[in-house]
């Protein structure tokens, strides 16, 4: 089973779908080109050794990007251009991670920007070293690859993932959030914070950040380092840029489910709660409080159990009574007679 082909077949189907279902028979062969796209950015990817940055990652992105487009469209004008500019800029917003995808790569040697400078990496390394360059790398690719496709505007494109950048340059040319370029930044965010796996995948995406140095800068000295991270650097670093995204997703119910995956990661790592993905100390917090896990000895007391004592001013342990019993110089009712039936 192709698994890279069937995933590929699906993603062309959805976005050609998708663009049908609001344009109709308007530009027909914009729906044969996103399937086509999906075929060859899919397939490329399925080849990477990025551990992070792989196909999951820019299909999550993709339909992360169809969603914002459902919203946005109910409250302004998107043409058919809109459509099929921004759909393809997050298929390949992250392509440049792929060795040999440049025109110059080649013998060990790697472009690093737009004017064709090169590198050579390291023994060992994988495409996750390209990461601080695949932003070029990738407008480099669209403005070779798709300049003969007539329908498509190949500097629209790069402009687009130009503004996935990150972290943001504070110049005035990244601080858009609204536009489409903002917008495509915003679906590449929100499809890597809002993955509904996206905790497992912290340990991946530690060792590309290992790999290029990142890890190190920040002081993360595991994976669980990330998580611990992640509330501050979505509150600080991420959501003053996808503001107008959010509405826009918060127009659909499939939007919605987005941002309700992406604010229940925020909130499980915000409150230390137990969750898939590198062990974190308040893992063993949470196990330890569970009363299904927990010793005998911190379960729950159950009618009938024999009260705990506590400790008395001259140290000696009294039995602790329960709410609302009667004092010991009271008259008891005589117990009821037992059943054997164990209650809970």
């Amino acid at each position: 089973m192709d698994i890279a082909s069937i995933l590929a077949n699906e993603l062309g189907r959805r976005l050609a779908g998708n663009y049908s279902a609001i344009y109709g028979s308007l530009q027909p062969e914009y729906a044969d080109i996103l399937r086509t796209m999906a075929h060859v950015v899919i397939e490329r990817i399925a080849d990477s050794d990025a551990l992070y940055h792989d196909t999951d990652h820019t299909i999550l992105v993709t339909m992360v990007g169809q969603a914002i487009l459902k919203g946005r469209i109910l409250v302004e004008p998107v043409t058919a251009e809109d459509w099929l500019h921004f759909t393809i800029a997050t298929l390949v917003h992250d392509i440049g991670y792929l060795r040999g995808l440049c025109p110059g790569d080649g013998g060990g040697r790697y472009v690093t920007d737009t004017a064709g400078s090169t590198i050579m990496l390291p023994e060992g390394a994988s495409d996750a070293a390209l990461g601080p360059y695949h932003v070029d790398r990738g407008k480099v690719f669209v403005r070779q690859r798709l300049s003969t496709v007539p329908a498509i505007d190949e500097e629209r494109i790069a402009r687009n993932i130009e503004l996935t950048r990150f972290p943001v340059p504070a110049d005035g040319d990244h601080e858009n959030t609204a536009d489409e370029p903002g917008l495509v930044r915003a679906a590449d965010l929100i499809g890597q914070l809002a993955d509904p796996y996206y905790p497992r995948k912290w340990n991946a995406l530690f060792h590309e950040f290992i790999e290029i140095g990142v890890a190190q800068r920040l002081g993360y000295t595991n994976p669980a380092d990330l998580a611990r991270d992640y509330p501050r650097f979505f509150w600080s670093c991420v959501e003053p840029h996808v503001q107008p995204a959010i509405r826009h997703l918060d127009r659909t119910q499939e939007g919605k489910a987005w941002l309700a995956q992406l604010y229940s990661h925020v909130f499980v790592e915000e409150h230390m709660r137990r969750r898939t993905g590198p062990e974190r100390a308040h893992n063993r917090v949470a196990q330890d409080s569970n009363p299904a896990t927990a010793p005998a000895r911190r379960r729950a007391r159950r009618p009938g159990d024999a009260t705990p004592a506590r400790a008395t001013p001259g140290g000696s342990a009294a039995p602790e009574p329960h709410a609302g019993a009667e004092r010991d110089d009271q008259p008891r009712a005589a117990p009821p007679a037992r059943d054997g039936t164990l209650r809970r």
